[in-house]
Formats: C-alpha cells, sequence, structure tokens
C-alpha cells in the first residue's frame, strides 16, 4: 500500500459503507483492506450502471 493515508481513507469508506466500527478493520492486513475496498468500488460502479 502507498501511504498510511491511503489506508486510512479506505478504512474510512469500509466503515461508512459496510456500517461497521473502523476498529473492526484496523487490525485488518493491507492487502484485505485494499481486496474489501476495490469490491465496494466495483459494487457501486455496476450498481450505478445499471
Amino acid at each position: 500500500m502507498k501511504k498510511e493515508s491511503d489506508r486510512d481513507f479506505m478504512i474510512q469508506a469500509l466503515s461508512k459503507s459496510e456500517n461497521k466500527p473502523i476498529t473492526f478493520y484496523e487490525n485488518m492486513g493491507d492487502g484485505e483492506v485494499e481486496t474489501r475496498y476495490e469490491a465496494i468500488i466495483i459494487n457501486e460502479a455496476t450498481s450505478y450502471a445499471k
């Protein structure tokens, strides 16, 4: 992952999107956070395209 600020941004977005506390994501590895974030982006884009 590029920067800690990127990770923080992804965690904030995940927390809002999945309605889970930030602490739920803080102990996850970078790869898992990134994968979950990318999945949400793809799902949002797909929903928007419909």
